[in-house]
This record gives C-alpha cells, structure tokens and sequence, in this order.
C-alpha cells in the first residue's frame, strides 16, 4: 500500500511512461519529464509543474501560480509549450478546503489556458473519507474525475487514468487552432 501522495504520484508517472513506451516507439524519460509524439505532435508529460495564473482585484490583476500534479503539454508553433491538460490528485483526503483550493486554481486555470481539461484523480481512504459524490460537488470546476478507493489501487491500478490522458492528446493533436498563432491586432482609433 502507498504510504503517502508522494510516492504514489512518483509509481502513476512511472506507470504512465511504461503504459505509453508499450504503445509508441518515441516515448523517452528526461527525470520528470516524459516526452512522446502521437498522431504526429509532440507532447510531454511533467509531474509537479507550476503553472502562473492571472485573478483580477479590483481593476488590476495579480499573478498567482498553481503547483499541479501532472500537467500535459503540447509543443506548439515557435516551440511554445501549451498546457492541454492538468491532473489534480487527492490521497487520503479528508480535508474540503484543498478540494475546493484545488477548484479555485482550476477555475482560474481555465480562464488562463484556454485549452487546458482538468482532471481530478481521488483515492479515497480506507475506512472513509469524503465521498466521490461530495468531491464532484465541491470540484465543479474540473471536466473529467477518476475516483478510486485506496484499496483497489492493487487491483484495478491506473488504465484509466492513462487512456484519459492518451484520449487527450488524440484530441488535442486533431485541433490545429491550439497550434496556430495567435494575431495581436492594434486598436482601432479612439473615440
């Protein structure tokens, strides 16, 4: 059994690179990061990244940044990375304000990124916890949740998880407006 969300998050990454170097010639391991072409785009997987967010107070707006667990990246036009996908996960967690902190940063995230999909992964302790159906209430932010209770982990492990991801990136590699530039027009003549 996993002692903690660290180790687990550390054996999900791991899964992750066997589960897609199984399926794709050109998956490597850089430390943190894996980095793998599907349907001919270039995406990398990284544990732990910081994405930066804007919040408005008031009429300016300040700069927050948000830790995430993985964050899938597609590497678009001027080999700029485009976060596409974001996975929160819980483990062993009793405790509602992470859950809605976490929703908070994803609500922001998502304004940010226009094309990034969060997903909630929750493995529920033994003995209790919140329930699945609490969590989904409190995580409305969030597109896809994958729940699991601790003791499954054995016995079902992460497919699911990672043909989320894989369904994803399909996606994603089919939608050339992520890769396509973005035009800054100049204002037009004031008033």
């Amino acid at each position: 059994m996993t002692s903690s969300e660290g180790n687990l998050r550390d054996s999900i990454f791991s899964g992750m690179f066997s589960f897609f170097a199984s399926k794709l010639p050109s998956v490597q391991s850089h430390g943190g990061r894996v980095s793998l072409i599907l349907s001919e785009r270039m995406f990398w997987i990284q544990k732990e990244l910081e994405l930066p967010y804007e919040v408005p107070i008031g009429s300016a707006k300040a700069t927050l940044t948000h830790k995430s667990d993985f964050v899938i990246t597609l590497l678009g036009t001027m080999f700029k990375e485009v976060p596409v996908m974001n996975v929160e996960l819980k483990f062993k967690s009793n405790v509602t304000d992470a859950f809605k902190a976490r929703s908070y940063d994803q609500m922001y995230l998502r304004q940010n990124y226009p094309h990034l999909k969060g997903c909630l992964l929750y493995v529920r302790p033994v003995g209790g916890g919140l329930t699945f159906a609490q969590v989904a209430r409190i995580c409305q932010p969030f597109d896809e949740f994958i729940f699991l209770n601790e003791a499954e982990i054995g016995k079902k492990g992460w497919h699911a998880f990672y043909t989320s991801i894989e369904a994803r990136m399909i996606e994603v590699a089919g939608d050339c407006s992520i890769l396509a530039p973005q035009v800054l027009q100049a204002p037009g003549p004031s008033a």
